[in-house]
């Protein structure tokens, strides 16, 4: 795809693509290949829902949520988990007396290592300043006064946390090529960090802008997924990653042409 002089029009398509993957206000990655909820994926889906005003679509989900982790990657507590359920209680209205907001909290405190950040695996993988990060997010966005040392080292996925604190970072190598087919929410969340230019090559031209293939936990057997095929489309943090950068892009020219 090339570059468009105005985003709406591609902004309005991936909202589209977030609301489709809503399933009975469940938030899911993509509704044909998953049948539970990330709470990566839905804390991305909730920024661009909380900014159009439609966090509705998912608030009693939110509400209604008991456990801090998801543990759709083998079972695994991922320690970023914390700091999405956090985020997420707070765009939907509750606050730090919420029972998931004190249980999350004190489970963080028990998650610490030595120098006082997170430890523990997200992706198959230590992810220290990712996942500390993510847990400072979310304190911030509960009025909490916590926050927790940012480790000083380079973390693979540092540069996919925009939000805040971009300050705190240790330079390496990209997100791996080879990944951008697969999992192209990396490079866009890359993107969005170093403020490069929008990954227009990674938005299909078809009937959906957005997709994921090749995912470990994805059920592609399913009959309404593609039979044979390894993907999906749409996907939620892939529209997610896309419309927020391109929403503040879309700010940014809005604002010089005043």
């Amino acid at each position: 795809m090339t570059a468009p002089v105005d985003f709406r029009p591609i902004l309005d398509r991936l909202f589209d693509e977030i609301l489709y993957c809503i399933k009975d206000g469940v938030p899911l990655p993509n509704p044909h290949v998953y049948q539970r909820p990330w709470h990566r994926d839905a804390a991305m889906m909730a920024m661009v829902l909380d900014r159009m005003g439609e966090i509705g679509q998912i608030r009693e989900w939110i509400l209604a949520l008991e456990d801090p982790f998801d543990r759709n990657n083998e079972n695994i507590e991922e320690p970023d988990n914390l700091g999405q359920v956090l985020y997420l209680l707070a765009v939907a209205g509750a606050d730090a007396s919420h029972p998931l907001a004190k249980k999350t909290l004190e489970i963080a405190k028990t998650r610490l290592g030595p120098e006082g950040h997170l430890v523990g695996l997200t992706d198959f993988a230590a992810r220290p300043v990712y996942q500390t990060k993510w847990l400072n997010f979310g304190l911030k966005h509960l009025a909490l006064p916590e926050r927790f040392p940012i480790p000083h080292q380079y973390d693979y996925y540092s540069a996919l946390f925009w939000m805040d604190d971009r300050e705190t970072h240790v330079s390496g190598p990209p997100v791996i090529a080879a990944d951008n087919a697969d999992y192209p929410y990396l490079q866009w969340a890359e993107a969005h960090f170093h403020g490069s230019p929008p990954p227009w090559d990674l938005l299909g031209k078809g009937d959906w802008l957005t997709w994921e293939a090749n995912a470990s936990h994805a059920d592609y057997s399913r009959p309404d997924g593609s039979p044979g095929e390894r993907i999906c489309t749409p996907h939620s943090w892939h529209a997610a990653e896309a419309w927020l950068y391109l929403e503040e892009l879309q700010r940014v020219v809005t604002l010089d042409s005043v």
